[in-house]
């Protein structure tokens, strides 16, 4: 049980881990925005960049420290994460889903499986 109980902890600083890293992408892409212009179709990219930097980072943490079952783990911690996101998102005024938004959480789900296998094996 207290096994479990660690694991559980290891993939919410996994989740804390990638959240920190898209507000620090997030801080910057403002700067730039700011003081600059981007196009549409940039920003897009450097968001979905983004997603996936921070739940590479946030899986490959959690199944260095869990280090068992590292799909099961990628794809709990991008599940999080893009809830974390979403819930986020529609609380600040976000109407609801797009097919980019479906493609971009299997994206997610499937970058945090195949990170969870990588973080096993480094």
């Amino acid at each position: 049980m207290e096994e479990l109980k660690k694991n559980y902890i290891y993939i919410g600083k996994g989740v804390l881990r990638g959240c920190i890293i898209t507000l620090i992408f997030a801080f910057i892409l403002a700067l730039v925005q700011t003081y600059g212009s981007i196009g549409d179709n940039i920003l897009s990219l450097c968001i979905l960049i983004t997603t996936m930097v921070s739940v590479i980072y946030g899986c490959i943490y959690a199944t260095r420290k869990i280090n068992n079952k590292g799909w099961l783990v990628g794809i709990l911690v991008s599940l999080v994460y893009i809830l974390i996101l979403y819930v986020t998102a529609i609380i600040l005024g976000k109407d609801g889903f797009a097919v980019k938004d479906i493609w971009r959480i299997l994206l997610a789900l499937v970058t945090g499986t195949l990170s969870g296998m990588l973080g096993i094996n480094l």
